[in-house]
């Protein structure tokens, strides 16, 4: 694994713990991001407003708790999702 990769995944996840986010989510590779302890989001009861396969659809909980969120995703319609 890259450290200067993981590095800056790392200081991403203190940057939203301090900033008080429950989870990181993302769309990725479905092999890359679980190193880092991203999960399907269907785990933790997220979903996501446009089609997406589950196994992209990732999340983290950034406070290492498994309380369930259950809610949607929806990106701004800035990002043309």
């Amino acid at each position: 694994m890259n450290p200067f990769l993981f590095a800056i995944i790392k200081e991403g996840h203190r940057i939203a713990k301090e900033l008080r986010y429950d989870y990181s989510i993302l769309i990725g590779h479905e092999t890359y991001y679980p190193r880092f302890g991203y999960v399907p989001a269907k785990a933790f009861g997220i979903t996501a407003s446009f089609e997406v396969n589950d196994k992209n659809f990732m999340a983290y909980s950034l406070s290492g708790t498994d309380k369930m969120p259950n809610g949607m995703l929806v990106y701004p319609k800035e990002f043309g999702i």
